[in-house]
């Protein structure tokens, strides 16, 4: 979720329901106005915020459901995201 300094005021919000019982402590990573996010469960996702007048809309960029992070949060570098991924499924 996005909140307002000023006020606290909710901006916008994304529903990501849990997958899987492991804690996930990755953060977001935000470039410009792209946002990635990922978590055991749920791939890596993109999306783009988008204003319009007062109110901040998203986007969905991409998806990709088969890779996803559990401990670490990517980096992106020359328009790759670099990480340590877990493929969705693994259990250990």
């Amino acid at each position: 979720m996005a909140l307002t300094l000023k006020d606290g005021k909710l901006q916008f919000q994304i529903a990501v329901p849990p997958q899987q019982r492991f804690y996930n402590c990755v953060s977001p990573y935000i470039n410009g106005n792209i946002l990635y996010y990922t978590g055991q469960g749920i791939g890596t996702k993109a999306l783009q915020v988008i204003k319009e007048g007062t109110v901040f809309k998203t986007k969905d960029l991409w998806t990709n459901p088969a890779v996803g992070a559990k401990w670490n949060t990517p980096v992106l570098k020359d328009g790759f995201l670099y990480g340590f991924p877990i493929r969705e499924g693994y259990t250990a």
